[in-house]
């Protein structure tokens, strides 16, 4: 039993796959060797043997195809971003700031410390019942306390 799949899923977006001008007489001769001409792709591409090969669907195969183009498309974007990187900070001016290929989303600095046993949490849990602030749940959760005021 099949099931429907929708063309946005399996049909390649950058590469071209099938035009929409199509060949008659291509798609004519490649009919009887269509088969083979797949086995040769995931051969050339995944190092697949005949008896890997068999055991795909017809829908993995379809998937597999799609995943390796988007595969090959973001490789190469990165190298895309880094030589444009690379030159960018080649030719830069005197004084200018290098640019980078990847930063860091999280450096680590102010990170809140998790809750490592049962009994902070419980602590935490007593402190919303007691209608505690926001500001003295973040201080406990991060297991600091809170500063007073020195008047």
């Amino acid at each position: 039993m099949s099931f429907f799949i929708p063309r946005e899923l399996i049909d390649f977006t950058y590469l071209g796959g099938e035009s929409s001008e199509s060949d008659d007489e291509y798609d004519a001769l490649a009919r009887p060797y269509r088969d083979d001409l797949d086995f040769a792709f995931f051969v050339v591409n995944f190092g697949y043997s005949r008896s890997d090969y068999d055991q795909l669907t017809d829908n993995q195969k379809l998937f597999i195809v799609k995943a390796w183009e988007d595969k090959l498309v973001s490789d190469n974007m990165h190298i895309y971003n880094a030589v444009h990187t690379a030159i960018y900070n080649a030719n830069r001016q005197k004084g200018d700031k290098y640019r980078v290929l990847w930063e860091k989303k999280n450096k680590g600095r102010g990170k809140v410390k998790r809750l490592v046993s049962e009994q902070e949490s419980k602590e935490i849990e007593e402190a919303i019942k007691s209608n505690m602030s926001w500001v003295d749940l973040a201080y406990l959760s991060s297991g600091q306390k809170r500063p007073t005021k020195k008047g």
